[in-house]
């Protein structure tokens, strides 16, 4: 577990009763991460009249186990997110995949192990920048304590179901019609720990290559990290993650930076690597800069309110 870096703000702090006991898992309790959680509130039964209707985070726990199963964010209506949520999660069909992408993934874990669902929000007026990099720190930080991710985030899904598509598509997924050996569920991959500082070339016990300029990148289609910063100013821009990272660069390459003198310093990662695992290690990435600054990467989750 990373020390706690000492940024140039903090998280909102409050003062709320615990609702569990002193041998609950830190991110169950009501005051996890320094954020005032709401109470849990069941999704067959409870009376989400109560969930505040601002902006927010929110969590679902599997009910019954020690474990979360989804993490989120909303910058309208936390209880208009949730009630949809949990209609969508309990209905007698696999959901589309909009207008909540989480509902069809919960719907087939309810289905496949029986799993009830709870959740718990807290509300937050911060700007959507901010609160997308709270929810990627939260995620980062569950990994660090449960050594795995929640079950439907990064594009975890169960493996003996097939997703549904999109609503325009009319493709609904359901249970696969032959579930064998070959429905390997996709494990976790290990959570990165906080190292060094951002700009390190061993930060978060990674290998990071020096930093090269957008369009003069060694070539090649290979798995990669990376983070981009501004040579003007030494600020880091953004995180990303991508399946083909000669590809990513010359699309970055034709951007319009404003001004900016983008420089790419990149770590390889395994040609075998899932989309999955680059998913949560850039979330990694994200979550422990935001630990280490309060603060996102300048354009990251750019554009909104």
């Amino acid at each position: 577990m990373p020390s706690s870096i000492p940024g140039a703000g903090t998280i909102e702090s409050f003062e709320m009763p615990q609702i569990f006991t002193m041998n609950a898992p830190e991110f169950l309790l009501d005051d996890w991460c320094g954020l005032r959680w709401s109470a849990w509130l069941p999704f067959d039964g409870g009376d989400f009249k109560s969930i505040d209707r601002g902006a927010g985070l929110y969590r679902i726990r599997a009910t019954g186990s020690a474990s979360i199963a989804y993490i989120g964010q909303t910058g309208r209506n936390l209880h208009e997110r949730l009630t949809d949520l949990r209609r969508h999660t309990m209905a007698d069909l696999m959901p589309f995949n909009d207008p909540h992408p989480a509902a069809s993934s919960l719907w087939a874990w309810r289905h496949a192990a029986g799993y009830g669902f709870a959740c718990s929000v807290a509300a937050t007026g911060v700007h959507r920048r901010i609160r997308l990099a709270i929810e990627c720190w939260l995620l980062w930080k569950y990994r660090l304590t449960a050594g795995a991710s929640t079950l439907c985030n990064h594009g975890h899904f169960h493996s003996a179901y097939v997703k549904s598509g999109n609503r325009s598509t009319k493709l609904r997924g359901g249970q696969r019609s032959e579930v064998g050996d070959t429905c390997v569920q996709i494990s976790s991959h290990p959570p990165l720990i906080l190292r060094s500082i951002p700009s390190a070339q061993d930060w978060m016990g990674l290998e990071w290559s020096g930093r090269y300029s957008l369009g003069t990148i060694p070539a090649g289609g290979y798995p990669a990290l990376y983070r981009i910063f501004d040579a003007k100013t030494e600020k880091l821009l953004y995180f990303g993650e991508t399946q083909n990272f000669g590809q990513r660069m010359r699309s970055h390459a034709q951007k319009d930076w404003n001004g900016r003198a983008p420089v790419v310093s990149f770590c390889r990662m395994p040609e075998s690597i899932s989309k999955v695992h680059l998913h949560e290690l850039e979330n990694d990435l994200i979550g422990a800069y935001f630990e280490a600054s309060r603060a996102a990467p300048e354009l990251q989750f750019s554009g909104g309110n």
